[in-house]
């Protein structure tokens, strides 16, 4: 425990200390998956930032593409950066219902037509190497990304009200613990 505690304080360290040094407007463009408990996304997050030296402050879109379910989601979101520490705040919209076929018993969807879900997530977004006029690099995170999520139905029990609470009980923790997405992804970033 004492060494996991040790790494991640070395990480928090390196995150603040080796920020992009080249202050101005820069462009990323981010592609890569994102990971929950039942589905998958691939994922796309171009944004438009402003460097400061230290902190970097911008907006861009991210968009899921959900190779589990069929399902699509994109959203405009705001970004601050310390470093290559990160945390992203946004809004989603539901562009592609999931493929009902795809689960058993149906969807939890928080979306209807109109609906805009809040989002948000922290990361480290690491620049590896110089590649042309922009540099190439590593990022991973967890975030908080409302999608829809399969129904769970307990059906064992014998009981009407036991197999009810249950599959309610089930069902809210699955939405939960899906909602949960850790991504991983490559960045190309070019300061102008």
């Amino acid at each position: 425990m004492k060494r996991l505690i040790l790494i991640l304080l070395c990480l928090s360290v390196a995150a603040f200390s080796f920020g992009e040094s080249e202050k101005g407007l820069r462009v990323d463009a981010e592609i890569g998956a994102s990971f929950s408990l039942f589905s998958t996304y691939v994922t796309a997050h171009p944004k438009l930032m402003y460097d400061l030296g230290f902190p970097a402050v911008g907006a861009g879109v991210g968009a899921y593409f959900g190779t589990t379910f069929s399902d699509i989601y994109i959203g405009p979101f705001a970004s601050l950066e310390l470093g290559w520490l990160y945390f992203d705040i946004g809004g989603l919209f539901k562009v592609v219902a999931p493929d009902e076929s795809k689960a058993e018993n149906g969807y939890v969807d928080y979306y209807t037509e109109s609906d805009i879900m809040p989002w948000a997530a922290a990361g480290l977004a690491i620049p590896i190497f110089p590649i042309g006029p922009g540099k190439l690099g590593a990022d991973i995170s967890l975030g908080f990304i409302p999608t829809n999520s399969p129904v769970q139905v307990v059906d064992d029990s014998g009981s009407i009200l036991g197999d009810l609470i249950g599959s309610l009980f089930g069902t809210v923790i699955t939405s939960v613990f899906d909602s949960a997405k850790l991504g991983a992804s490559l960045f190309y970033t070019i300061t102008f």
